[in-house]
């Protein structure tokens, strides 16, 4: 509950930060002179780093990219480079109970490790149709790919009576990968020498292939027969999705 209401509270002061800050740099930047430092937006020469404003003015991650970067090597042509890798471990363990009449009638402990791993590369020419000291329109598009891991491991122990003990193992592998194509289209506004904002409209259309392993393993500890089970499942699926997104509102920072 604490950590909710800081967050909040950290966010609406960020925010208004955010909006005082974007407020006195264009006021500066619509009264400077030529005099002042060199223009950097949409220049020849120039990179861009770029986020995204979510609710309360959250920075976060652009078109899915945790890192999104932009090169100009014309004040008209751009190249887009976008990176986001992510990392998950996790262990899990259960000890359950479920009593009847005051009585212990069953009991089972369990646990599970997660690893998952996946990685998409992004990268797309933009080009800016029509420039002007208010507004810049552009559009791009670029190949996208994506690839992903995942491994869970998972051991629940059964206590059907005091002398006995049933042991269900599973593992399960599931594998997808991606490629394609993505495009964008979208304005840039200048508010300083050196930042803009954007808003943009993404689509994308990927060629998709999933694999997955599943085997689960039922035996007890004194080796009962009746108990013993083996089962192993795989299976795989091909498809081409395509998807778009609402238009998103981000900013680009110049050096």
């Amino acid at each position: 509950m604490f950590s909710t209401i800081f967050s909040k509270l950290f966010n609406c002061i960020f925010g208004f930060f955010l909006i005082s800050f974007f407020f006195l740099s264009s006021q500066n930047f619509a009264g400077s002179g030529e005099d002042d430092k060199e223009d950097k937006v949409s220049k020849e020469g120039s990179w861009a780093l770029q986020f995204s404003i979510g609710n309360n003015f959250n920075l976060s991650s652009f078109q899915g990219s945790m890192v999104s970067a932009q090169y100009h090597f014309t004040e008209k042509s751009a190249i887009r480079f976008g990176l986001s890798p992510s990392v998950r471990f996790q262990d899990v363990e259960n000890d359950r109970n479920s009593t009847q009449s005051d009585t212990i009638s069953n009991h089972d402990d369990d646990n599970a490790e997660l690893t998952k791993f996946s990685i998409q590369i992004d990268a797309q020419y933009i080009y800016y149709g029509s420039k002007s000291n208010w507004v810049n329109f552009y559009f791009g598009a670029g190949p996208r790919f994506q690839i992903s891991h995942e491994n869970q491991e998972s051991t629940d122990n059964q206590y059907p009576d005091d002398d006995m003990i049933v042991i269900y193992e599973t593992e399960s592998e599931y594998d997808t990968w991606g490629a394609g194509l993505s495009g964008t289209v979208g304005v840039e506004i200048p508010v300083t020498n050196f930042m803009a904002f954007l808003a943009e409209y993404n689509c994308q259309i990927l060629y998709m292939s999933n694999e997955s392993k599943q085997k689960s393993i039922r035996y007890s500890s004194d080796n009962d027969p009746e108990y013993k089970r083996e089962q192993e499942q795989n299976s795989s699926q091909n498809y081409v999705n395509f998807s778009s997104t609402n238009v998103r509102l981000g900013v680009s920072i110049y050096f």
